[in-house]
């Protein structure tokens, strides 16, 4: 299914640069981490990191939750998820379509998530450091075709 990222006005944006740096660092492959390092934190990017943000805490209760047996034992962002915890308390409700209000005070991610946004939007990453913000260019949606199916051969990562 073919899926918009929410696009957020400058006002609905919770995150700063530096969490933003974080939240792409949570998100893509440390390959991505150098091109992260260098994108300038304008709203368009903050605007990325909030959007996919959202989408991997929604698309993560949207696949429903099964208690893990296996979670990872090394911690892949402590403060990643500091962020994420004080930006899901901040969010609105109606930004999601799977999380409640409760599900947002402890949130987890599943990986099979985090890896689909990985691969669907890392272009979107060398298109942003590359191209410069031009004011009268509108920002366009940010779609990816977004199919989140949790693997049967093996039980789900889940960050938490």
């Amino acid at each position: 299914m073919r899926k918009q990222l929410k696009n957020f006005s400058p006002s609905e944006i919770l995150i700063t640069a530096d969490e933003a740096r974080l939240i792409l660092k949570f998100i893509f492959k440390p390959s991505e981490h150098p091109t992260i390092d260098q994108l300038p934190m304008n709203h368009r990017e903050l605007n990325l990191a909030e959007g996919l943000l959202v989408e991997a805490i929604d698309a993560s209760y949207s696949i429903g939750y099964v208690e893990a047996l296996f979670r990872s034992t090394a911690n892949p962002s402590a403060k990643a998820f500091s962020v994420m915890r004080k930006f899901a308390k901040s969010s609105k409700k109606y930004w999601y379509k799977h999380a409640t209000a409760s599900d947002l005070l402890s949130i987890k991610i599943y990986g099979v998530v985090i890896n689909k946004l990985a691969r669907r939007f890392k272009n979107i990453l060398a298109i942003y450091l590359v191209k410069k913000i031009d004011t009268n260019e509108k920002n366009l949606p940010l779609t990816a075709f977004l199919d989140y199916k949790v693997p049967a051969n093996h039980l789900p990562r889940v960050w938490s």
